[in-house]
């Protein structure tokens, strides 16, 4: 960074400043929310942020690594399995790579680094309530 290049910086934002849609921020990669409406209309207006937290978190652990369709499924199933009792099972077949994965998961993505990326991620926020990682990158 030079002063030359700091004020360039300076200037723009200075600039963008006089038009609010370029100043106030972008719009989030998904358009979550007629998500949340729904979950507001299943759960209503007490118990929806939790569950809708909860379920955005499982789903944002399923990124690492994943283009979005694949992290949707993936985080969505991991969710799904979670609150069935069968998150055992998304550990041990998730990845997709062996073994005959039970039905319910027939169409669930798989995923080359599933354990170390995601599954043992999601298992220790889901066993402790927190997202447990030190870093924002994930494990090697």
């Amino acid at each position: 960074m030079t002063p030359k290049n700091e004020q360039r910086l300076i200037d723009m934002m200075s600039e963008a400043r006089k038009s609010p849609e370029l100043f106030n921020g972008m719009t989030g990669w998904y358009a979550m929310d007629p998500l949340y409406e729904r979950f507001r209309q299943i759960y209503g207006d007490e118990e929806a942020p939790s569950r809708y937290a909860h379920f955005n978190t499982m789903v944002g652990m399923a990124s690492p690594g994943s283009d979005v369709g694949t992290e949707i499924a993936r985080g969505t199933g991991a969710h799904w399995l979670s609150n069935e009792g069968k998150f055992d099972d998304f550990l041990r077949f998730g990845g997709g790579m062996g073994g005959t994965a039970p039905a319910d998961m027939a169409d669930l993505p798989g995923h080359v680094y599933h354990k170390t990326a995601q599954g043992l991620p999601m298992q220790q926020y889901l066993e402790t309530g927190k997202v447990q990682m030190k870093s924002p990158k994930v494990p090697l």
